[in-house]
């Protein structure tokens, strides 16, 4: 049985891909060094955050603020699985590119079912617009918990399982926004599989199958560019 923490090498692969995507359009990107928040611009650096204890850092659509995670700068729990509450809870945050307005999003909490539980908050991405904000919280021993955070109502709520995601920011049209997740399914007559699928902006309507999980995750990125973007 596979464990959830085994995705983890594809979560960073897949961020990197994302981000590196992002610095193509752009000349500003976002930093973390030490646990703490920097913003690159024109080779310069600018420090946001100073408690060294600040992680997955992701830029708003728009430039003007960061959303990461904080922790208590304890070890991680005990159970992988399990999030931490009260004091010792992980914390969504954001805080403008100016070092000022740094402010709590939503504070992790535990739950009876792994939809309910909230934490690390990892791979971290927007909507186009940026009003929606995707983010991964542990979940079932095989997959982890995508959820989306609404700036608007300022909530929060449980999109799908899934150990990856790709939020089609970057596409025009009847794509935009749509998902594509890495999900661990079972064959009906034994054994389990991982795929990516590509799913509506809600996560709920499946569309298809993108690649299977043999695939890099920039090749998947690259894949939905040249094939589900383009008109």
């Amino acid at each position: 049985m596979r464990l959830f923490l085994a995705p983890i090498l594809t979560f960073c692969a897949l961020h990197g891909a994302i981000a590196a995507r992002a610095r193509d359009q752009s000349d500003v990107r976002v930093t973390v060094k030490a646990g703490n928040i920097y913003i690159e611009s024109a080779g310069q650096s600018r420090q946001l955050t100073t408690l060294g204890r600040d992680a997955d850092a992701a830029l708003s659509p728009d430039g003007k603020f960061v959303v990461f995670t904080r922790t208590d700068g304890k070890p991680p729990a005990d159970d992988p699985m399990t999030c931490k509450t009260g004091a010792d809870a992980d914390q969504l945050r954001r805080i403008d590119v100016d070092g000022r307005n740094d402010r709590l999003l939503v504070t992790a909490h535990g739950g009876e079912r792994p939809p309910q539980q909230l934490c690390r908050f990892e791979q971290k991405q927007f909507s186009a617009d940026g009003g929606r904000l995707y983010f991964i919280s542990p979940g079932w021993v095989t997959s982890g918990a995508l959820h989306v955070y609404a700036f608007a109502g300022k909530a929060v709520h449980f999109v799908a399982a899934a150990n990856a995601v790709i939020v089609l920011n970057f596409c025009k049209g009847e794509h935009r926004d749509q998902l594509i997740l890495n999900q661990h399914r079972y064959f009906i007559g034994g054994g389990s599989y991982d795929w990516y699928w590509l799913f509506d902006a809600s996560g709920r309507k499946e569309i298809g199958p993108v690649g299977d999980d043999n695939a890099k995750p920039e090749e998947i990125v690259e894949k939905a560019r040249d094939m589900i973007c383009a008109p």
